[in-house]
């Protein structure tokens, strides 16, 4: 019988088109790959860090990348098909053979944190002249899968998510869409609304 706090309910805030292929253009080898697989897979950056080399099926029929429950919040493990761009990418990467597909730059074992995966994306991001985070391109994957299949299950299992009404939160409202559906709603014959022309003409 204990009162529940309703959450705020955010609105998802993916990154633009312009703002993403300014930041990939630019981007360093080592973060580039990053870049891809949040913005074309929606990765988040405990995924990327600890993503393996054999996770990554480029020449399984389709292509996919396997989340591992170790690798992800919770213990649910998915499945993202990989785009022919998302392979290219991967494959010019240099990738290692085997383990982590993201080795850490101070010889040590283990995987990057998703601190530090985090952190040297937005810094990288920020100096290429956006405000948007790391987790935006995640924002504007889930976004564009939603628009491209209109199917919030389907997103929902790429997102990872449990809850429908979580994917439902990262899916932006296209502007334009939106807008034409707005437009569209039928209104009064133009001779009963004549009379709000001839009072602004005043």
């Amino acid at each position: 019988a204990l009162p529940v706090p309703k959450p705020p309910r955010r609105l998802p805030r993916p990154i633009s088109e312009a703002d993403l292929m300014e930041a990939l253009d630019c981007a360093p080898a080592r973060i580039r790959l990053w870049i891809v697989l949040a913005a074309w897979c929606g990765l988040r950056a405990c995924e990327i860090s600890g993503l393996r080399r054999e996770c990554i099926r480029e020449t399984s029929v389709p292509p996919t990348l396997l989340v591992a429950a170790d690798a992800t919040k919770g213990i649910e493990e998915r499945v993202i098909p990989l785009s022919p761009f998302v392979v290219a990418e991967a494959a010019a990467a240099g990738l290692p053979s085997h383990g982590y597909a993201f080795r850490r730059c101070d010889g040590a074992s283990g995987p990057n944190t998703a601190q530090l995966v985090s952190h040297l994306a937005n810094g990288h991001l920020h100096a290429a002249g956006t405000a948007s985070t790391l987790h935006s391109l995640r924002h504007r994957c889930l976004t564009e899968h939603y628009r491209a299949t209109r199917d919030l299950r389907q997103t929902q299992e790429i997102a990872g998510h449990k809850d429908p009404a979580t994917t439902a939160k990262y899916v932006a409202i296209v502007a334009a869409e939106s807008a034409a559906s707005m437009a569209a709603i039928p209104v009064p014959p133009a001779t009963m609304w004549s009379h709000i022309r001839k009072e602004s003409q005043r």
